[in-house]
């Protein structure tokens, strides 16, 4: 009778509706997220797709058109979106496409952490599609505009608030301060104003050799 009742009880556990079934339950539809700024600095409009790795480590078939998370046209403003992931694994692909003749950029892996904020920047070196990504952050500073730069060539040299640094391409810069938008930035020797941006926020300038190409908020 003994082995009866015991057997009896476990079948009780595993039935619908019990505690365990419920806590499965809870663990699938938990969403993992990460937010996105994504950025068209490039002269073509872009699709820029993002996906996560699944729990054993597989990659998504990156160019498939489930993806695609932003469709930017060239000079449109950053796009901010949220990618949604289904489990824990923090590894993601990205990469984009030219809209138009399905040109690849490189495809980049990476890990992030839950709930940090991206930056994903498509742009061309050269004529050649490229993409970058890295932590998305804020500065602000009361009274000054502080603005840090990603340069899209070589050899681009910006003073900055009486500071001169030589950019290093496909890489973010870090925080440069001005009290004014006017006379404290250029490019290789050439004067710009940034006075669209607002005095006491943070702004990310990609550049080129000889102009912005995109601005927005830090």
């Amino acid at each position: 009778m003994r082995r009866i009742i015991l057997l009896s009880s476990i079948a009780l556990l595993v039935l619908p509706g019990c505690k365990v079934s419920k806590v499965r339950d809870i663990i699938k539809d938990y969403d993992y997220k990460n937010s996105y700024q994504l950025i068209n600095a490039s002269t073509e409009p872009v699709d820029i797709h993002i996906g996560s790795h699944d729990n054993s480590g597989r990659a998504p078939n990156i160019s498939d058109g489930k993806y695609r998370v932003g469709s930017l046209e060239a000079g449109q403003d950053s796009v901010s979106t949220k990618v949604k992931r289904d489990n824990i694994d923090y590894r993601v692909s990205v990469q984009s496409f030219q809209r138009l003749d399905k040109i690849g950029s490189n495809h980049l892996i990476y890990d992030v952490k839950n709930d940090d904020d991206q930056t994903v920047i498509a742009w061309q070196d050269n004529k050649t599609p490229r993409i970058s990504a890295f932590k998305k952050h804020s500065s602000d500073q009361s009274g000054v505009y502080r603005v840090r730069f990603f340069a899209v060539a070589n050899g681009i040299e910006i003073k900055a608030g009486g500071i001169s640094q030589l950019l290093e391409k496909g890489q973010p810069s870090g925080w440069f301060s001005l009290q004014n938008c006017k006379g404290e930035f250029s490019i290789n020797g050439k004067a710009l104003d940034i006075c669209q941006a607002t005095a006491g926020q943070s702004f990310l300038l990609v550049i080129g050799p000889d102009k912005v190409l995109s601005m927005s908020r830090g």
